[in-house]
């Protein structure tokens, strides 16, 4: 049985590596959507990752 404090420590820093992920996709403009970013994402998956940096790609 884990600690809360161990697991809300892991839990930050999974937030903390998608954050840099988001802003590593947003830096570049890949987006997981080939040569076309303004078209539908391709999975659902994909599209939280933009709703939660809504900063446009480019």
């Amino acid at each position: 049985m884990q600690r809360p404090q161990q697991r809300a420590d892991r839990e930050a820093l999974l937030w903390e590596v998608q954050a840099q992920e988001i802003h590593v996709q947003a830096a570049t403009g890949d987006w997981g959507m080939g040569p076309d970013p303004a078209g539908p994402p391709p999975s659902a998956a994909s599209h939280r990752r933009q709703t939660l940096c809504p900063r446009p790609p480019g």
